[in-house]
């Protein structure tokens, strides 16, 4: 009898034993996934190979307008933020701020005619901490068709660094701005910017339709703005928001608030959607000259 109890006990015994090893272990949970790389982690596009002209300090212009009418003078800040915005994006050239640089112009009444002595240029460089210069005409030609001209000014030397020489474009070309991306390419080249064949591919390529019209009402809103036409400037900003909301800035209280207290100005005459839209507001990512 006690070899058979024994034995039970050492069999029940077993039974747990072996029953413990196969019990369900616990789930252990998973370690994360490692964290990629520097290497591996997506790279932006390359625009440009070795420094892209970092170091060099410009300033962009609006160009002149010979010859156009009173309606054609938006391409003058429509091409100054084309320029800008692609040496931006293009190169690693420091750009003086559009903003900035037309607060400057403003304050030393060099703005007014947009013809700049040699003397002007060593000013503006001076006060805007800039070395180099760009800029450059438009004239319309009796046939209708533009001469487009650009040049970069070292203001150091003061010999001409890069130029773009005369070129004969239909108004379509600089409406859709294809032919001032071929002008920043080439002097985006003499400057020593080497672009890569995506960098080159995109900055040639002619812009969507939306972001044409966004720059174009924003342009026009300079423009009109600079001749005293302030709800005429409004509703050109407001066209620019909705065309592309991305490229906008605040910036449009400001203009608000100054056509509100126009002398002379009834509430009236603006638009209802100027009066009471939201603060936040306009002007593109090249930003512009002081309201």
């Amino acid at each position: 009898m006690k070899k058979l109890i024994m034995g039970l006990c050492l069999a029940a015994a077993a039974v747990s034993v072996f029953a413990g090893r196969n019990k369900e272990a616990k789930p252990v949970p998973a370690a994360p996934a490692p964290k990629p790389s520097s290497e591996q982690k997506v790279q932006k596009p390359r625009y440009f190979e070795g420094d892209g002209g970092k170091g060099l300090t410009l300033a962009v212009l609006a160009p002149t307008g010979k010859g156009l009418d009173a309606e054609e003078r938006y391409w003058l800040p429509l091409v100054q933020g084309s320029i800008t915005g692609d040496f931006n994006k293009y190169s690693a050239i420091t750009i003086i701020d559009r903003q900035n640089l037309g607060k400057i112009l403003a304050e030393q009444t060099l703005s007014a005619s947009g013809n700049f002595s040699e003397e002007d240029y060593i000013r503006i460089g001076e006060l805007a901490n800039a070395r180099y210069i760009l800029a450059g005409s438009i004239t319309k030609t009796p046939s209708g068709s533009l001469i487009i001209e650009f040049a970069v000014s070292d203001l150091e030397s003061g010999v001409r660094a890069t130029s773009f020489p005369p070129k004969t474009i239909p108004p379509p070309d600089l409406e859709n701005l294809s032919a001032v991306k071929e002008a920043s390419a080439d002097i985006l080249g003499q400057l020593g910017v080497s672009l890569t064949t995506e960098g080159l591919r995109e900055l040639t390529k002619v812009d969507d339709t939306r972001v044409i019209n966004a720059e174009t009402a924003l342009s026009k809103a300079i423009t009109t703005q600079k001749n005293g036409t302030v709800v005429e400037a409004l509703s050109y900003y407001f066209q620019a928001l909705n065309y592309d909301s991305s490229l906008l800035v605040p910036r449009l209280t400001v203009c608000m608030r100054s056509a509100s207290r126009r002398p002379g100005l009834r509430s009236s005459l603006v638009p209802r959607q100027l009066r009471w839209r939201p603060i936040p507001v306009p002007l593109l990512r090249h930003s512009l000259p002081a309201l």
